[in-house]
């Protein structure tokens, strides 16, 4: 039986009784998650990069443990749209980050290659249907989940 961990200031936001559980406070905790998952991933990359305070080497996940690495299965273009959704939101570094480190950082995370992502931009934009689809999908998805948790 594993060990729960402990309960700490940010998990304890999810049980708040004054909390509420909306799509967007869900949004901002997943983004909150990536950021943290970049930064350590740059910092692993890029250690002491253009003078930025970086991880030091022993809070970096160095292998990754065996329970923390995630692949990514779904479509490449769908992380590459995910990822300029995510550049263009200004998710990271307050919006200063560079489309080639988060690239690099989610190509790390998610052990895939996304090849040249500029060229997998083009062809988002050259869909006849649709430009955003794996967040349109991504925000049926949790509204489904928020649906479902409402009416159990």
């Amino acid at each position: 039986m594993k060990n729960k961990p402990a309960q700490t200031a940010s998990s304890d936001m999810y049980s708040s009784p004054d909390r509420h559980s909306t799509p967007d406070r869900h949004f901002e905790m997943i983004i909150s998650t990536i950021e943290r998952l970049a930064s350590l991933a740059h910092a692993k990359i890029h250690p002491g990069a253009r003078g930025e305070q970086t991880e030091t080497k022993q809070n970096l996940p160095s292998p990754i443990p065996e329970e923390c690495r995630l692949q990514w299965t779904y479509s490449k273009i769908g992380l590459v749209e995910l990822i300029y959704s995510l550049k263009e939101l200004g998710a990271f570094n307050n919006g200063k980050a560079d489309l080639k480190s988060i690239t690099q950082c989610f190509e790390y995370m998610f052990s895939i290659d996304l090849g040249n992502v500029s060229s997998s931009f083009q062809e988002i934009l050259e869909r006849k249907k649709g430009y955003t689809n794996i967040t349109d999908k991504l925000r049926e998805m949790f509204l489904k989940k928020i649906d479902s948790s409402l009416n159990s």
